[in-house]
Order: structure tokens, then sequence, then C-alpha cells
């Protein structure tokens, strides 16, 4: 009966801890000293525990908190201090030969002497978890208690057996759980911005965490010892409403935050809509720029069909930006447990699928290195979309590419050739899938025969683009350059490369070769005609360096 009547106190202490609509928001803090971690809890209804670990010692505070302006108070709380007292018992083992074990119920920071050196472990499992020191030690010490450490409780443990003349390395330590209290002052806190949190006393930044975490943590630490404890020495519990609200600035994603939004734009936005507004919002010229465009695109991809147009821009923009499909797998991670593998899956599809199609053959290194963030999603790829060779632009006939070329080669002059070609490279990109006409193919490569350098720049810019989104056309440029031979193909060979390697350069500080090949695998072929490129960048990066900084 006793035992019925606690458990139902319990929950009514527990209840108004979580009956808020707002959650209990956790801070957490950390400092570089081995074992230091301090975190705190605001509750909505003006309650608040911090959970510390200092000196390599644990325990709780607790009390109520209240806010004015970018003030943060905590005040009237007792502390509570646990253990205070060790049993130890030893016992020899002789199969452990050279190393110490130690049986450990719960995580305590140990100190252990081994030939006059002392070394610290934090946190300590003990060796029903599979650890054991690597060493024989000589002393042991349990540190605990959150006294000043002048005052804590030091329980030192010689593992020399006189009697017998021998280290006994088997350790089997028993902790009492007796709790002390102790009174402290109030502690205020200024707030520097929703997210963090500074301690006015000790110059100590507090983060907070996001609603995941700090959900996991609260059912790590809200125990009923505890709560019984602060039921005791809780007198009054004065309600303050009004909780830190949930970070607004987007700078920095905040699960919280994220996942109210998230919730609110699913339920209230069907997917026809959700579908329009990601259609126009990929139009933009500058997209993806806040937290309200990325959490619509997360519903577009938990929806039930895609549409071919935001898969293309989608899969050019996170193509681009490396760092916008980063944020993106931020933000998928914050999702519920449920939703998380799903989304993850829809998201490497679509890229992957958009993938197949501009590639003749799906390779999954060069996917991964076109997409980093892919790395981790390569398991949700499935084996049907890594056989597919269907790029859907067709392939022309390389006899009559070389047909056209030489009817042309004796009728258009360089003037007009220039401008052809430049307005074939400006308007390639305009359809979904870029392809080119067998007389466009013949143009542009008696360009690069004739060696000429009109409009050079231009159409060395447009054409890196293009083919660094549809490395098809690089492979099908290639198939015509190295299906006929004849002496002229060099110069355009030569040129062919020279073109993108030197577009290359100009966007790179230092010509990375790797990074080159790994964007345009085919250009490993054109190799001989790179090199002299690359010499060429590395002699301008090191001349600019020598003009900035002095021979």
């Amino acid at each position: 009966m006793k035992r019925l009547v606690a458990t139902l106190f319990i929950s009514l202490i527990s209840l108004p801890l979580y009956s808020q609509d707002n959650q209990a928001v956790v801070y957490n803090s950390k400092a570089p000293e081995i074992g230091w971690r301090n975190d705190i809890i605001l509750f909505p209804n003006g309650q608040f525990i911090s959970v510390m670990k200092l000196d390599l010692a644990g325990g709780y505070t607790y009390g109520h908190w209240k806010q004015y302006d970018n003030i943060l108070e905590l005040n009237g709380y007792p502390r509570v201090e646990y253990p205070v007292d060790i049993n130890t018992t030893t016992k020899y083992n002789h199969e452990i030969g050279e190393r110490t074990a130690i049986y450990l119920e719960k995580e305590y920071p140990i100190v252990a002497e081994y030939n006059g050196r002392k070394m610290r472990f934090f946190p300590f499992k003990g060796a029903r978890h599979g650890e054991f020191l690597p060493f024989r030690a000589e002393k042991i010490w349990v540190e605990c208690g959150i006294l000043p450490h002048n005052e804590q409780t030091i329980k030192e443990i010689e593992l020399y057996d006189s009697i017998n003349n021998r280290y006994d390395n088997v350790i089997i330590i028993d902790i009492d759980e007796t709790h002390t209290v102790q009174r402290n002052p109030y502690q205020k806190y200024i707030i520097l911005d929703n997210c963090t949190i500074y301690e006015l006393s000790s110059d100590t930044k507090y983060t907070r965490r996001d609603s995941v975490s700090a959900e996991r943590f609260l059912k790590e630490v809200i125990t009923e010892n505890i709560l019984n404890t602060i039921d005791e020495h809780c007198k009054e519990n004065s309600s303050i409403m009004n909780p830190v609200a949930y970070d607004t600035c987007t700078a920095v994603p905040n699960m919280t935050r994220f996942m109210i939004k998230y919730e609110e734009n699913r339920n209230s936005i069907d997917h026809t809509a959700i579908t329009k507004k990601v259609a126009k919002l990929l139009t933009k010229q500058q997209t993806l720029t806040c937290e309200n465009e990325y959490i619509l695109l997360i519903n577009y991809l938990n929806g039930e069909c895609h549409e071919a147009d935001i898969s293309r821009i989608m899969y050019n923009i996170f193509l681009q930006h490396p760092d916008k499909a980063n944020l993106l797998n931020r933000y998928i991670c914050f999702l519920p447990t449920e939703e998380l593998e799903p989304t993850k899956q829809k998201f490497a599809m679509l890229l992957a699928h958009e993938h197949s199609k501009r590639v003749t053959t799906f390779k999954k290194e060069e996917f991964e290195t076109r997409f980093p963030v892919m790395q981790e999603y390569i398991r949700y790829i499935t084996p049907e979309i890594t056989r597919q060779n269907k790029c859907t632009a067709k392939m022309s006939d390389t006899g009559r590419i070389y047909e056209i070329y030489d009817k042309i080669e004796k009728e258009i002059e360089n003037n007009e050739l220039a401008t052809s070609v430049r307005e074939i490279i400006k308007n390639i990109q305009a359809n979904n899938t870029p392809t080119l006409t067998e007389n466009e193919y013949a143009m542009i490569i008696l360009y690069w025969t004739r060696d000429m350098t009109e409009y050079a720049d231009e159409i060395g810019a447009r054409l890196y683009e293009t083919i660094f989104l549809y490395p098809y056309l690089a492979e099908y440029i290639n198939m015509i350059l190295t299906d006929v031979s004849f002496k002229k193909l060099e110069v355009a060979k030569k040129n062919f490369a020279r073109s993108i390697a030197i577009e290359h350069s100009k966007r790179q500080a230092l010509f990375h070769e790797d990074i080159f090949y790994q964007k345009f695998p085919v250009m490993k072929l054109y190799k001989k005609y790179i090199d002299p490129v690359i010499e060429e960048a590395d002699k301008k990066y090191l001349d600019d360096l020598r003009k900035l900084f002095g021979n």
C-alpha cells in the first residue's frame, strides 16, 4: 500500500513538469577540464533542476527560476550531494594477469597509480562492461561528492597484499547512495540569444540542447529519488507560466523550433499546395536561404509523388551548393525516428534517380564524389538505380557528324563559326535534358580544330558549367573525338581539354588535380593536355604569393 501511495505521489509531482504545452528547456555547459559538465533544466511551471559534474564529482541542484528583461535568475534551492561513502572488497583472479579489473556498478571517476604515476579515468564503467585497466594498478582512488575539491570524499584502495606478498588485481566497489543537503545563494544568467545563456558569476556559457536530446536527457535524470528529494525540500511552488521562448533566430538550426514549424506546415498545407510552393521557390534566383524553405522541401520529400522538374532543379542546386545539401541533411536528422529513415531514403533516391539520367553508367563512387553528403545515404540507393544506364539524351551518329564537318569546313568563315558556337553553348541548357544536334557537334569540333580564341572565355565558362551538371555531354564529346582518327582532331582534343581545365583554374585559388578529375572523370583521358595548364596555374599561384609576401 505504501509503495502504491508513493508511486501516485511521485506521479503527481512529475505531472506539472510534463503537462505544459511548452516542453522543458535544457541548457548544457562543457569545459575542457575532464569530467566537468553542468545541465540546467527549466520547466514551464517555474521550477528548475541542474545536473552537475564538478571536479570529477556529481550532484543535483534545484529550485525556482524567473526571467526579467534578458536576465534569467535561479534562486532558493538546496544542493544535493551523493554519494558520501564507499565500501570496497578485493579478490584475486590469476587469469587476469598483468591487468587490473574494476567492478563498478555506476560510472564514477577513478584515479589509478602505476609505477609512481597517477592516471585519471573518467567515466569508468567497470569490468562488467568489458573494461579493464591496461596495467596492474598499485593504488585506486574513487572521487565523488559535489563539495569543494578539498572536502570531497575520496576513497583510497591499497592493492598490495603484504600477507600473501602479491597484488590483488580485481576490485569490487559498492557505492552507498546516501544524500546530504546544503544551502546556496541564487545564480544569475544573462540571455545572450535564444540559444545561449551566460553565467555572470563564473563566465560560463551554456548552449541550449535540441528537443530530442533534451527529452532523452530528461528521461535519464528525472528519477524517483530526485523527485522525492525535490518534494522534501521544495516549500512553495511559484507558478511562472512564461518560459524562455524557443529560438527565433534561424541562422542556427534548432530542433524545437524546426519541429514546431514542420508540424504546422504539414498540417496546414496539402501535398498539392506544397508541390506548387516548392516549384515556385526553386525558380527564385536565390533559393533555400531560410529555414522555412527547408521545412517545405522536407514535407515535399515526404509527399506521395515527385515532379521531374523539381528533381532536376534540386539536383543542380545541391551539386553547385554542397553547403545547402549539408544543411538539408541536418534538418532531416531533426525528424522523429519513425520519419527519419523514410525521408533519408527519399532524398537519396531523388538525387540518385536524377543522376542516373545524366550519366551513361551509374558509378557509386562518382555519385558520392559529386554529393559528399550522400556517403551516409548510399545504403538507401537501390540496385535498380545503379544498374540504370539510361541517359535520356540521344547520342548522335558519329559518321554523320563528320560528313557535316567536312561540308561546313569549306563553307563557313571564322566570324560566323565563332558566333554560331557561342549561341549553341549559350542555349544548350534551355532544355530539361541538354542535347546537341549533329550539326552543332560538327560546329563545336570545327571551332576547336581551327584553334580559335574568339569568345573562348565565354564558351569555356558555359561549357564547363554544362558538362559539370550533365556529365554525359563530356562523354559524348569524347566518343566523337576518339571515334575517328585524323590529324586535326588532336588540336580539337587539346582545345576541348584546355578549355575545361583553364576555366577550372579560374575558379580555384590553387588547382587541385584530384578535385578536378573527381568533377570531370572523362578528363583523365586528356591528362597530357591538362598537365601544362596545371603547371601554369601553380606558377601563377606562386607568383601571386611572392608579390603578396615578397620572395
